[in-house]
């Protein structure tokens, strides 16, 4: 299980659906992480790369690269 180590709230109701593609993109690379964890690392990539929210990228080794830096083992 991957958790986020930051501080997180609540997944906004507009980017559920967005959030629960991240998620699946992870399980398809082996990887299990909570709505919440997945909102806030992808919240903290997106911050980072200087957008305020990017979309999901179709390739799924590619979502896990972009957002395993803020993410950790639980």
């Amino acid at each position: 299980m991957l958790v986020y180590p930051g501080q997180m709230g609540p997944v906004p109701e507009n980017r559920l659906e967005f959030v629960r593609k991240i998620r699946h993109a992870l399980s398809l690379r082996g990887c299990a992480v909570a709505l919440e964890d997945a909102h806030a690392a992808w919240s903290a990539y997106s911050a980072s790369a200087g957008w305020p929210w990017v979309r999901v990228p179709e390739d799924t080794y590619e979502v896990l690269s972009r957002i395993r830096p803020h993410l950790s083992r639980s």
